[in-house]
């Protein structure tokens, strides 16, 4: 039992640069729910709340960041320009649609439609609140490119060796633009 639990804690790089990302976003998450929350009147938004407390909301905050970085997880870890401008378009897809699920979580009907709304109010009023926020999706945009290239590698390595394998002739005929 030790080992099984000892092996899921024993992750890779590119493990460890997946979990960070997750982590990094769901805790990001959490903390703008509850600043988002907090703002207007936060006894009526509690007493509303399926969980009643701060820590409910928070927990709501961080499930919600981590669901929404799995649903737009193809925007993230694409190399290059071209991806850090995806990665800045899945930011905005990924605030607005954590959004969605934490609002929906803690005010289910009004939730739905509000928190988008009051999450693009308070990017707007306070700016440093969105920059933060894209800080941590371009940090974990940089964390899944790197788990990308790695797998990329692993897998470049691989196909190599399975090349390697064939006869010369097959090499030739069917690999030739690989070899050159």
């Amino acid at each position: 039992m030790a080992k099984v639990f000892w092996d899921l804690f024993n992750l890779s790089r590119g493990g460890k640069a997946l979990a960070t990302a997750y982590a990094s976003v769901g805790a990001t998450a959490a903390g703008m729910t509850l600043f988002v929350m907090s703002r207007g009147s936060a006894a009526d938004v509690l007493t509303r709340s399926p969980f009643g407390t701060e820590i409910g909301i928070v927990f709501t905050g961080a499930v919600s960041g981590l669901i929404s970085l799995y649903l737009t997880r193809r925007w993230m870890g694409v190399p290059g320009k071209l991806g850090v401008a995806r990665a800045l378009v899945g930011g905005c897809a990924m605030a607005l649609v954590a959004a969605v699920i934490a609002g929906t979580l803690i005010a289910p009907l009004s939730g739905t439609v509000f928190a988008p709304i009051m999450l693009v109010a308070a990017f707007w009023s306070k700016p440093l609140l969105a920059a933060a926020w894209f800080m941590v999706v371009l940090m974990a945009h940089g964390l899944l490119a790197r788990r990308n290239k790695g797998l990329r590698n692993v897998t470049r390595k691989s196909d190599s060796t399975a090349i390697g394998q064939l006869s010369a002739l097959s090499q030739a005929n069917l690999y030739h633009k690989h070899l050159q």
